[in-house]
């Protein structure tokens, strides 16, 4: 008769034991002394390619799960019936005729010898294109696990699945999300996402440079700001209106940031991520994607030229629009005289469909500025 208080015991283990590899050995252990087992072997095996992909064993001599997976799964004649079966719970004595299985090689040059002839396997699918079978053991001379035996195995069924089903999920999260860190950590951009009210939610490593160095924008009690109170009205209203729009390309806006002396400005586009009616305090919602000259924004004049048809000379000017210099800035520097720059900047709004400076900027700048320059 099953014990319901182990029972209970185990299912509490079960969804620990799926994603952490201390708690898994404990559950092994415990699931394999309510079931009479000497030992536990698990094994992870991808449905499309037929192949372990990850193997576990406790009790038995760590090389077992790694000669079976890789040599005698394939020669296992039980494993198109535990394929058969996945999601469910098998005796390996009924997996294939026992005189078929008697004469196998898993029997007489792996588990005979390991003493691990008999087993009940408990198996699940999971959300990945894989499934996990869990093989409790023992020696053969104990004899066969029976129904009574199984009942247990079958009382934890459903949550041995669905345990392994979020462990899945959550893993694939975890890779999702931290492959977009790392992907947002080599971007020469700082990416600050912020709330409605301005308070930080994340910062990418360029962005928490930026606030670290706290020349130009810095952080007051948990808000993105600047020492000029001007500007930080300015990125205020961007914020709010940002966070209350949808995600529409004429939405958010562009501020220049001043710096210290001999310091070129920061420029922040303001846009929002595609949340709305949140309060302000809550997910974030607007990105301030942060340009600092001095890391090189990539911007190719080729590129840009190739992208919107647009001649040398307006490709020059997008180049520098984008590194946040300002018309009178480029003709001041040697550039073409500030009215020429004004019949190329009104090419470029009608070439990129843009009716203000600001709009155009933030067209040029969103696919160009987050790549960093090349070494």
């Amino acid at each position: 008769m099953v014990d319901l208080k182990a029972a209970v015991d185990l299912v509490e283990s079960i969804y620990d034991a799926a994603s952490d590899g201390a708690a898994r050995v404990g559950f092994h252990r415990e699931l394999t002394a309510a079931m009479g087992g000497d030992g536990a072997m698990s094994v992870e095996f991808d449905l499309d390619a037929r192949v372990a992909v990850g193997w576990e064993v406790d009790g038995y001599d760590p090389d077992l799960a790694e000669r079976f997976c890789r040599r005698y799964l394939p020669l296992d004649p039980r494993v198109p019936f535990f394929l058969r079966s996945l999601g469910g719970v098998v005796p390996t004595h009924r997996a294939v005729d026992p005189a078929t299985f008697r004469g196998s090689a898993v029997f007489n040059e792996l588990l005979r010898p390991h003493r691990a002839e008999q087993g009940a396997v408990i198996s699940a699918p999971t959300i990945d294109g894989r499934a996990v079978f869990l093989a409790i053991l023992r020696d053969g001379r104990r004899g066969e696990y029976e129904d009574e035996d199984l009942r247990l195995l079958e009382l934890l069924r459903p949550h041995f699945t669905r345990a392994h089903r979020v462990a899945a999920a959550l893993a694939d999260l975890e890779v999702r999300h931290r492959a977009k860190e790392a992907l947002l950590d080599r971007l020469s951009a700082g990416i600050l996402l912020v709330d409605g009210s301005g308070t930080l939610r994340y910062a990418n490593a360029a962005g928490t440079a930026l606030l670290v160095e706290a020349d130009g924008l810095r952080l007051a009690r948990g808000r993105v700001t600047s020492a000029a109170p001007w500007i930080s009205r300015r990125l205020e209203g961007l914020i709010a209106a940002a966070h209350r729009a949808t995600v529409d390309p004429s939405s958010g806006g562009l501020v220049e940031v001043s710096r210290g002396p001999n310091q070129p400005s920061l420029s922040v586009l303001c846009v929002p991520i595609g949340l709305t009616g949140l309060p302000a305090s809550g997910r974030a919602t607007v990105a301030l994607i942060v340009s600092d000259p001095r890391q090189g924004v990539y911007a190719p004049a080729a590129a840009l030229r190739a992208r919107y048809g647009l001649s040398g000379a307006e490709a020059r000017l997008a180049e520098a629009l984008v590194e946040g210099r300002s018309l009178r800035e480029i003709a001041d520097q040697g550039g073409p005289a500030y009215q020429t720059l004004r019949q190329q900047l009104k090419a470029l709004m009608r070439k990129t469909d843009t009716n203000r400076q600001s709009d155009l900027v933030r067209r040029l700048m969103l696919p160009s500025m987050l790549i960093r320059p090349p070494d």
